[in-house]
């Protein structure tokens, strides 16, 4: 993974924007429960009526991309793209062109340990524009998705209505950047795809919302792009010794689950998972696993001998509407993280983790839905639903981190061995040492601690103390503390 920069100021949570983040207090049961644990770090939703309502992801229509950076859970930054309107003109100076805008850029970053918003890095006035005479023009929907490649590049794309479009607002530009994320700025950028094709009359509209990446995009990778709207097909650009594409394969799929979707629609995503096979996600289908040449390999679609009744019910109150599916692997098993339901029905805008046979002869297993209550039911047309993980496969444990776009955004853990009895769930070695009059004192110093209530709400928050005042009434309360090493701890208290 590719190292990036850290400050004291960054260390410090110290933030631009305060989000209220919640605890999602719910007890989990997976499976049996005698295998695997499930718990919320941290959440900021609709339903825990906390959704930011300034300075950050709050408009929805912007901030259609999430991902997640960093070696392991400790350094990990959560990055959110976002798009404001704004008309602006750089005026050309002796060695640059003068640059037309009519967006701002920027990407939003969170801490991942704790859900504090950081930073805001907004990108260089020369990113994403396109030559106009003596002009530069900023394209029209720019940093529309972000990703991060295999070697740690943070990949930002743009969105086009059509690729075939004669004028330059169909072309598909894709960067590899690095951050800085200490100065807030962008180190540097590398257009590693700028692809359009004049056309006077194109046959066909090919609108590409999202992209998805394999490899090292500045050395050899590919690119995908789902085509939105009444197709099946994918976009393939290969990228070799970092140059540019010059040229693409068309995939097109031949099978969707459920058999009712036929066309990919709105939103579509592709997500590579290696160098012959790709997760793929539409508005009307599930997600489903399929090869270069479009054929479907797994997923969703009931197996001849039957799914298992746990797995039955879980299909059955699935739904297609948004997009978005991540697979990993924990201690020689294999899972998917996937958007489970829209924003309709129980829970709306949620994720669901699937153990998946590998071996044959079995049945998936479906392990959780999350959160119990979901994100919310605002409206998601973008159709972004971003699932990341970062695993820790020594200490049994994925690091889930679930983007609902318009409805919220949350940190989880799923481990491969409880996490701690029933009421004390996490990692640290810290713990509650005693509760009188409404003061909660720890066994030592932490880096933050917060108090929740049992509904989630957030009453008191610290840096770097060992004890804290709760000015709430009596009752029973959920303490959440990061220790000086980053581990996490969480712990019920009844205060009186």
């Amino acid at each position: 993974m590719k190292k990036f920069l850290l400050s004291v100021v960054a260390l410090s949570l110290s933030a631009t924007f305060c989000a209220q983040v919640a605890i999602d207090t719910n007890e989990y049961t997976i499976g049996d429960g005698s295998t695997y644990a499930f718990e919320n770090v941290w959440i900021e939703a609709r339903t825990f009526n906390n959704f930011p309502t300034a300075g950050s992801y709050e408009v929805p229509e912007a901030c259609r991309g999430m991902a997640v950076i960093g070696d392991n859970i400790d350094n990990a930054k959560v990055l959110i793209v976002k798009r404001t309107a704004e008309a602006k003109i750089v005026p050309a100076t002796e060695t640059t062109p003068a640059i037309k805008k009519s967006n701002k850029l920027e990407i939003l970053v969170f801490n991942g340990l704790t859900g504090t918003q950081e930073t805001t890095i907004e990108l260089p006035d020369s990113m994403f524009c396109y030559v106009e005479t003596d002009t530069l023009v900023q394209c029209p929907y720019p940093i529309n998705d972000i990703h991060v490649d295999d070697a740690g590049n943070i990949i930002l794309s743009s969105m086009v209505l059509n690729i075939y479009n004669k004028f330059n607002s169909g072309r598909l530009i894709v960067y590899a950047c690095d951050f800085d994320f200490a100065a807030a700025t962008v180190t540097s950028a590398k257009k590693v795809l700028d692809y359009m094709e004049y056309n006077e009359a194109p046959d066909k509209t090919y609108r590409v919302d999202y992209v998805g990446v394999y490899g090292d995009l500045l050395n050899d990778g590919y690119v995908l792009a789902a085509i939105s709207g009444s197709y099946a097909d994918v976009l393939k650009f290969d990228i070799a010794g970092g140059q540019l594409p010059e040229f693409f394969d068309v995939i097109t799929v031949k099978e969707f689950v459920p058999s009712s979707a036929t066309v990919l629609s709105t939103g579509p995503r592709a997500f590579p998972l290696d160098e012959t096979l790709f997760y793929l996600d539409g508005q009307d289908s599930f997600a489903g696993l399929y090869d270069m040449d479009g054929n479907y390999v797994d997923g969703f679609k009931k197996p001849a001998e039957g799914y298992s009744d746990a797995m039955a019910a879980y299909v059955d109150n699935m739904t297609g509407g948004n997009n978005g599916v991540s697979e990993f692997n924990l201690k020689g098993e294999t899972f998917i993280v996937h958007s489970y339901r829209n924003t309709t029905g129980d829970p709306a805008s949620s994720f669901g983790i699937v153990k998946l046979d590998l071996e044959g002869g079995g049945s998936p297993e479906p392990m959780v839905v999350f959160p119990s209550v979901g994100f919310g039911t605002e409206s998601n047309g973008v159709r972004t639903a971003q699932p990341r993980v970062i695993v820790d496969d020594e200490n049994g444990v994925a690091h889930i981190f679930a983007y609902q776009h318009n409805n919220g955004l949350a940190y989880y853990k799923f481990s491969t061995t409880a996490t701690g009895t029933k009421n004390v769930l996490a990692e640290s070695a810290v713990k509650v040492y005693n509760v009188s009059n409404g003061k909660i004192t720890l066994t030592e110093e932490v880096a933050s601690v917060e108090v929740f209530s049992v509904l989630g709400q957030r009453v008191a928050g610290a840096n770097n103390v060992k004890a804290i005042e709760v000015p709430s009434a009596n009752g029973i309360y959920v303490v959440k503390a990061i220790d000086m090493k980053g581990a996490a701890m969480t712990e019920k208290v009844i205060l009186k």
